[in-house]
Formats: structure tokens, C-alpha cells, sequence
């Protein structure tokens, strides 16, 4: 049989062990971006045009900050990495009709991303 010392030993370190996977905590990717899949806006105004990114906001199962990220955006449009809204001055390019696809993507302040989602922007000419 166990002694007394040895049961308490085996106790302590089953505790120990418990205590060790109890705190390891594993991190989740933020929630993906939900919008619309096209956006448009009108060549050759001279003022800001925006869009919202998204029609429900973004999170993080874990409650971690997330920001929006983009892959390279056209000439003259930005993407607010805090608030997920599209500003365009002016356009890209001018003349014939113009579709650009970009794609988008949340991240926590960890690094993890959601997966990508991509709007198509559409300039069109007055």
C-alpha cells in the first residue's frame, strides 16, 4: 500500500498539473468581417465619399481589440483600420466605368486574423 507521504506527494503534484493546464489559455481569431460585398461611388466629385465596412460589428470571442486590415488599396481610398468605413477623394482613375476588388480582414491585438473578405469597389463615371 501507499504511505501517507507518498499519497499526499501523487495529491500535490495532480494539483500541480491541474493548476498548469487550468492556466494556459488559448486565443481565438476575432469574428470575420460582415458587409457588403460592393460599394460605389461616383468619379469626379471632388468631396470624401464613404462606405460602411461592415453592417454589423466585428469582435473577438476572447474580447481582445481588433482593428481592420487591408491588402493594397487603389489611389485615393483608405480604409479606417478602427471604425471599418471605406473614404474615397476622388477616384483612382478617371474616364470609362472602374471595378476594383479589395480585400479585408479583422486582427487582434495578438495577430491572429478572421478570414479575408472581399467588396468590390465600383467607380462610375457621372
Amino acid at each position: 500500500m501507499f504511505s501517507n507521504e507518498r499519497i499526499i506527494s501523487i495529491f500535490f503534484i495532480l494539483m500541480v498539473i491541474g493548476l498548469i493546464a487550468g492556466c494556459r489559455t488559448s486565443n481565438s481569431p476575432p469574428y470575420a468581417v460582415i458587409g457588403p460585398a460592393e460599394a460605389y461611388f461616383e468619379q469626379g466629385i471632388g468631396a470624401e465619399q464613404t462606405e460602411s465596412l461592415i453592417t454589423e460589428a466585428p469582435g473577438d470571442p476572447d474580447g481582445d481589440s481588433v482593428t481592420f486590415e487591408s491588402g493594397t488599396l487603389p489611389t485615393g481610398v483608405t480604409l479606417d483600420q478602427f471604425t471599418g468605413v471605406i473614404s474615397v477623394i476622388g477616384a483612382p482613375y478617371t474616364g470609362s466605368d472602374y471595378t476594383e476588388d479589395i480585400t479585408v480582414w479583422t486582427e487582434d491585438e495578438h495577430g491572429l486574423k478572421s478570414e479575408e473578405f472581399v467588396i468590390t469597389l465600383h467607380f462610375t463615371t457621372s
